[in-house]
């Protein structure tokens, strides 16, 4: 079983939330359940509490001394100025202090008798998967601060040190990675890269390592973010300064919409960086054809962002002309390549296609006497330095539409709202407002919250819209779920579990109740 707790040792600091409840005295649930079947002697049960979320997997039988338990003594993760190396760390008002105990006399069962219980597992199972995982990443920091390599051993070149985190990173010892791979089962390779994961999030991002800890996300997503090259890369201030921008997305949008986000915020984060990386990149662009291999050959290349996105569109279009003999739109953009080389030279152009690039009024790329330059972003695509529009939308038609303010706009009477105000509904709410959803509101329909009734005028309002993906609505209109809209851009949503959420109009969701155990 696992017991984690969350403390704070530092005097004069508040302490962190609590990830999970401290361990206390079991208590038996109000309610009966069925007996959890046995598979042996030693096999688990599971016993269910009726507060928190703590099942505790129990066995009856006498279980031989296990060489694998681990026991440890509470963990204390600090910054200091102590280190391994000799090297000042930046001091910090938070500790952690972890408690834990793993057992590993056998494995949970708790086969759920119903859909309520199955439901109740997953809730508590997820509970412990990040509570395991704060575990050991924590383990991993805290081994990184105190392992020591003796001065003796340096001299001697018996064993040096590894830096294998970004700027602003603490070295390790190199055989660390040694010892924590053997404990992992990964190789060492493979643990100095985990190790340079860890201290990058800790020392280059903490606004990350604060949202891992309490559960906000998920180790996968921290890294997913640290190990991007273009992030890796950036100096310690241009880390900081991205640093700062998660911090207020992670308390208002989803995950996805971060993601899709993230590479502008890369690029405003050092503009100077991201033109060198762009300089690097034009340098290796290329197309190549593969070898045949059963009968087909690959495609694949670095292309300008223009050229790329015209290929693409271009595909879509010549495969929408081609029969469906020849399958599916897939198949049929793939047979597209073959029409378009056909068809190179004295050709008519292909159909048009529309771009939505997103840049602010006050960008500096629009000030010709400026040298410095914002973030463009393409609808679908990506974003690049705003300086590089013009090259981009060369020997383009270009439609500026400004987007007024959306809260000015007045109430509609029929049920379809007008393009105006379509528009300005998608800038207020630019995403599906379900629960943790991440598509885009210009793909949405604009759903009422009070159900429209002929005959009552300024039913159609920012306040009374919701953008709402296909399938959200149809879980809304036959799936049970509930929706209410208690103020003008705040969504609540009840699930047919009993789960309640509130939503706000940029995407960020919070979780407001979950359903007690039955």
């Amino acid at each position: 079983m696992l017991r984690t707790c969350w403390s704070d040792t530092a005097q004069g600091d508040s302490p962190l939330p609590p990830l999970v409840e401290p361990d206390r005295e079991p208590r038996e649930p109000s309610v009966s359940r069925p007996p959890t079947p046995r598979v042996g002697p030693g096999s688990p049960s599971l016993r269910w509490s009726s507060r928190g979320r703590r099942p505790r997997v129990e066995t009856s039988a006498t279980v031989p001394a296990n060489p694998h338990r681990v026991s440890t003594r509470p963990l204390s993760l600090r910054s200091g100025t102590g280190s391994t190396n000799g090297k000042p760390r930046e001091s910090s008002s938070q500790t952690l202090a972890l408690e834990h105990l793993f057992d590993y006399n056998g494995v949970m069962n708790p086969l759920p008798a119903t859909l309520t219980e199955a439901y109740q597992a997953i809730h508590e199972a997820d509970a412990h998967a990040r509570a395991a995982e704060v575990a050991l990443i924590v383990g991993i920091a805290k081994a990184a601060e105190l392992y020591e390599v003796d001065d003796a051993a340096v001299m001697e070149a018996v064993e040096g040190f590894l830096e294998p985190g970004g700027d602003g990173t603490p070295s390790v010892g190199e055989f660390l990675a040694h010892e924590l791979g053997g404990i992992l089962q990964i190789s060492p390779d493979a643990a100095l890269e985990k190790i340079g994961t860890v201290l990058d999030v800790r020392f280059r991002f903490p606004a990350l390592w604060e949202a891992f800890l309490s559960g906000s996300l998920r180790w996968w997503q921290v890294a997913e973010v640290v190990n991007r090259p273009s992030v890796s890369q950036l100096n310690a201030e241009a880390a900081s300064r991205l640093d700062r921008k998660l911090a207020v997305a992670l308390r208002l949008w989803s995950w996805q919409r971060i993601r899709r986000n993230l590479e502008a915020w890369i690029i405003a984060a050092d503009p100077a960086a991201a033109r060198e990386r762009e300089a690097r990149q034009r340098e290796n662009r290329y197309v190549a054809v593969d070898s045949v291999k059963n009968s087909h050959c690959a495609l694949y290349g670095l292309l300008d962002p223009r050229d790329a996105i015209d290929f693409d569109h271009a595909l879509t279009e010549v495969a929408k002309t081609l029969p469906t003999e020849a399958g599916d739109l897939r198949q049929r953009r793939a047979a597209a390549v073959g029409v378009l080389a056909r068809r190179a030279g004295g050709q008519e152009m292909l159909p048009q296609t529309t771009l939505i690039v997103h840049i602010n009024a006050d960008d500096p790329a629009l000030n010709p006497d400026s040298d410095s330059s914002g973030v463009a972003e393409v609808e679908r695509w990506g974003a690049f330095l705003t300086s590089r529009l013009p090259e981009f939308l060369k020997d383009s038609r270009v439609t500026v539409r400004p987007v007024v303010d959306p809260l000015r706009h007045a109430p509609e009477d029929l049920h379809d709202p007008s393009v105006g105000l379509r528009m300005a509904v998608t800038a207020l709410m630019p995403v599906d407002v379900f629960p943790y959803a991440s598509r885009t509101s210009r793909a949405c329909d604009l759903d009422h919250t009070i159900p429209y009734r002929d005959g009552d005028t300024g039913q159609t309002r920012w306040g009374n819209l919701a953008p709402l993906a296909r399938r959200s609505h149809r879980a809304k209109t036959f799936g049970g779920w509930t929706l209410t809209q208690p103020a003008p851009g705040w969504f609540h949503w009840k699930s047919p579990a009993g789960f309640e959420y509130l939503v706000h109009a940029t995407g960020g969701t919070m979780c407001l109740r979950t359903p007690e155990p039955e």
